[in-house]
């Protein structure tokens, strides 16, 4: 009777159980946990290769995507603040525009 192996607190995996050979951050990575070992078929290695390969083309249509809309956004702003009317200039200044005695003398 084989007993199961139970990881501890302090037991650590080297980069060989990554399919990248490094561990990823992203629980929707592949290799979010370690997935090679030993005992793996070799079946089982490929489509989890396959699945990184799936993962990381998705990862980069999903930045060109997010690129592309950015582009698209500054272009929108541009376009919208090159077609707010310009203000007409404000009219001359009148004599009669102020009541005050002292601005009357000045202006004459």
């Amino acid at each position: 009777m084989t007993k199961e192996w139970q990881p501890s607190k302090y037991t650590r995996l080297c980069n060989e159980h990554f399919i990248t050979g490094a561990k990823c951050d992203d629980p929707l990575s592949p290799d979010w946990v370690p997935s090679v070992f030993s005992h793996t078929p070799a079946t089982k290695k490929r489509k989890k290769e396959h699945d990184m390969e799936r993962y990381e083309q998705h990862n980069t249509i999903q930045k060109r995507r997010l690129e592309e809309k950015k582009k698209q956004d500054a272009v929108d702003v541009f376009l919208n603040l090159s077609s707010v009317p310009e203000a007409e200039p404000a009219p001359p200044a009148d004599d009669e525009q102020c009541d005050n005695k002292s601005c009357k003398a000045i202006a004459k």
